[in-house]
């Protein structure tokens, strides 16, 4: 079993009791099905770029097909659309080291002489080997030819609220349209991570319930903070300056 699986074949089911005892899958290629006997799946499918800090100090964003999700809007200098906010590495689109570390040359260069009070280097083209803007992501296939077969049992799709994929194909039946309204109907997206790991897969598989691209769907409304917080850590008080010590003439 290649470790390229999941384009060579299409997960049907993880059976198992107190374990995962195995799991069935489809020959793309072949249609044939065939059970593995296993004790434990790795969950890896594809990097996924983490935005939301983008999105909340309203860079404009676009979505590019090749990574299947959305990322900012960037000038060859790696420069988004909000003054002093550049983006660089597999965030903005670019997951390869050498391209990645091309940018940051780019940023790097651009932040000093702009500090020298100098004016930067003007770059006509954008560094190349970002993921692609046009096209169609390859994992709509497969989720396409997943919903065809339609295997039993639940599809997670959103693990911290226990969302379903069956569940996006009800609110699509029920008149619900784009990734803000299915967010509110179904939760996706409202959990611990806010989305970081559900809502690219949410908007392929939504593009197809609703027969429109992606980018045609929308994204949630990002609201900080970034990083969840609990009510506890934000009343907290604050600890207020330092002690002086005996060495300061303070209490020990």
């Amino acid at each position: 079993w290649d470790p390229g699986c999941w384009t060579a074949r299409l997960l049907l089911r993880a059976r198992g009791g107190g374990g995962l005892r195995d799991l069935q899958v489809r020959d793309r290629r072949t249609g044939a099905v065939e059970t593995l006997a296993v004790d434990a799946m790795i969950l890896a499918v594809r990097r996924l770029p983490n935005v939301p800090l983008f999105f909340q100090a309203g860079a404009a964003m676009h979505w590019r097909a090749g990574g299947g999700a959305y990322y900012p809007v960037l000038s060859p200098t790696g420069a988004t659309r909000v003054p002093g906010l550049y983006g660089a590495g597999s965030a903005a689109g670019y997951d390869a080291p050498v391209p990645s570390r091309a940018l940051g040359d780019r940023i790097v260069e651009a932040l000093r002489l702009d500090l020298d009070g100098r004016e930067p280097p003007r770059w006509e083209a954008p560094v190349p080997g970002r993921v692609s803007e046009d096209g169609r992501n390859p994992l709509l296939p497969y989720y396409h030819e997943y919903l065809l077969v339609r295997p039993r049992g639940k599809a997670l799709l959103c693990p911290c609220e226990d969302v379903v994929v069956e569940e996006l194909d009800e609110a699509v039946h029920e008149g619900f349209r784009g990734m803000e309204e299915i967010k509110r109907v179904t939760g996706t997206g409202t959990g611990l991570c806010q989305g970081r790991y559900c809502l690219p897969e949410a908007l392929l598989i939504l593009s197809l319930f609703q027969g429109v691209p992606p980018p045609e769907l929308g994204f949630i409304t990002q609201r900080p903070p970034a990083w969840p917080t609990s009510v506890g850590g934000l009343a907290a008080p604050s600890p207020g300056p330092p002690t002086a010590g005996p060495e300061a003439g303070g209490d020990p």
